[in-house]
């Protein structure tokens, strides 16, 4: 039997069923046609891009007059649920929250670009044979402030915390109180599933179709926010209320992010942002074979392609 420990888990990084919090899904807002609606969370680096391409160099407004649209942009953590429930044109989410959504409301929806990483915990649970819960089951699950969970960590208030890549900054802001376990990704490349996405770009299938125009300049707009974080990481990282996204607290911190995550020259790797956005075979193909075992252990929809494409535009 295994023995219980409290496990901590980001509210903002959790992956977790969309069931019974849903009102609604409509494929467009009431609002105009010719208005793209978009709604994502507002943290890490998918969210300083998209606040510098939405806001502060307006690139993204600017490629959609060029196809007749305007821009509506809300961040915030209740993303997901504003997606579905008020109607938002494009919103961010993993896949197996894309394919919970689409088949609990009986709709199409499609993939169009790709962000970060993040590791399927319940997957790994189950093909383990754990119970994870609020109560019960092998480990005992809490929720805490996204940027608290290092802390509390460190401080003894639990023994194991696991979130998204900004947890790397707590050991370098305790001094190395911190110890990490083992990346996820690793472990599920070596039990051979694909890495599924933290937030991939998803719209309803009828609005690629009838709005193609403005998810392409959406794209392509992210691709050049992209490209312009990688090119100014630190001068990025260390504006003040990017330094908030990132959860960082100086600009010590904020350039120790960037060799760890985007320069890659601490721990990991890979990046923690994909350089090209958009959606090769090889790509689709890994997150259509992670739906597929997925769906084998109930956590995501059998019937999961019903209701959700991938698209290269």
């Amino acid at each position: 039997m295994h023995s219980r420990r409290a496990f901590l888990a980001g509210v903002g990084a959790a992956v977790g069923s969309t069931a019974g919090c849903l009102d609604s899904l409509r494929g467009s807002s009431n609002g105009d046609d010719d208005t793209l609606r978009l709604v994502m969370a507002p943290g890490e680096f998918q969210g300083v891009v998209v606040d510098h391409i939405g806001g502060k160099n307006g690139v993204l407004q600017e490629k959609l007059d060029e196809v007749g649209y305007d821009l509506e942009l809300e961040m915030t953590w209740d993303d997901v649920t504003l997606f579905a429930s008020d109607g938002h044109d494009v919103g961010s989410m993993n896949a197996v929250e894309a394919a919970q959504l689409g088949a609990e409301r009986d709709r199409e929806l499609a993939v169009f670009g790709r962000a970060g990483d993040v590791p399927p915990y319940s997957l790994i649970a189950s093909r383990n044979d754990l119970s994870f819960g609020d109560s019960g089951g092998d480990f005992e699950v809490v929720t805490a402030d996204y940027f608290a969970l290092g802390d509390l960590t460190v401080d003894g208030e639990v023994d194991v915390a696991s979130t998204g890549p900004l947890l790397g900054i707590v050991d370098q802001a305790r001094g190395g109180e911190l110890a990490n376990a083992f990346y996820i990704s690793d472990y599920l490349a070596e039990q051979g599933f694909s890495i599924p996405s933290l937030a991939m770009w998803v719209c309803p299938q009828s609005y690629l179709e009838d709005h193609r125009p403005a998810v392409e300049a959406l794209l392509e707009a992210y691709q050049e926010g992209v490209d312009w974080l990688y090119d100014n990481p630190y001068d990025a990282s260390k504006q003040e209320d990017y330094m908030e996204m990132l959860g960082v607290e100086n600009e010590s911190q904020a350039e120790w992010l960037v060799d760890w995550g985007l320069k890659t020259t601490k721990s990991l790797d890979t990046p923690v942002m994909w350089k090209d956005v958009g959606l090769p075979d090889s790509y689709i193909q890994g997150q259509e074979s992670y739906l597929d075992r997925a769906a084998e252990h109930d956590v995501a929809p059998s019937d999961w392609d019903d209701h959700l494409s991938f698209h290269s535009l």
